[in-house]
């Protein structure tokens, strides 16, 4: 079973090899498509070091709001950086405030929903509806059916995990799938 899940977490280099391989190739990236890279590309350190931390998850208070910046800024969020930054900083505080060390649900659900909202209202990347709507709605739904059931005795997380591995998957194929699309 452990090459599955090493399997789903490597998963998330895929944006990252896609945007080296097109840089290598002389293909023009667009700007989101750097962004949502580096973005995936700080879960998938951060998902590494909480491996390695016996799944510590108390790790995601810092790692979440860098990965949400990050796809905000390749959306190109309507309400621009400084007040995506100050919000996200914001949310990141209250959030920290009130429920470290437990899971944190607050700053994932407001920023997936901001995720989501952006890529609703931005025309420019329509390719990247459905692979965000999967990645950040679908995907973030079953992420906190799966830190639920770390709760529960005995854990209970199975069916969660995979229906969150999907999601990633999904949403990870699409958005390389629409950089290659929209490279030149």
């Amino acid at each position: 079973m452990l090459w599955i899940a090493e399997t789903a977490h490597q998963i998330g280099l895929v944006p990252a090899v896609v945007a080296i391989v097109l840089t290598l190739r002389k293909r023009w990236l667009p700007e989101w498509a750097v962004w949502i890279a580096i973005g995936l590309g700080i879960s998938w350190v951060a998902d590494s070091v909480q491996f390695r931390a016996g799944g510590d998850i108390r790790g995601q208070y810092y790692w979440v709001p860098l990965q949400l910046w990050c796809a905000l800024m390749g959306l190109k969020a309507r309400w621009g950086a400084i007040t995506t930054s100050l919000g996200i900083g914001a949310v990141w505080v209250a959030a920290a405030a009130l429920f470290y060390p437990a899971p944190d649900y607050v700053m994932t659900g407001l920023g997936s929903a901001a995720i989501l909202y952006a890529a609703h209202t931005n025309d420019d990347h329509p390719d990247l509806l459905f692979p965000v709507m999967v990645y950040f709605g679908f995907g973030t739904l079953a992420y906190f059916l799966m830190i639920d059931g770390f709760t529960q005795p005995p854990p209970q997380v199975g069916h969660a995990w995979m229906t969150y591995q999907l999601c990633r998957l999904i949403g990870i194929v699409g958005i390389a799938g629409a950089m290659v699309r929209l490279s030149r």
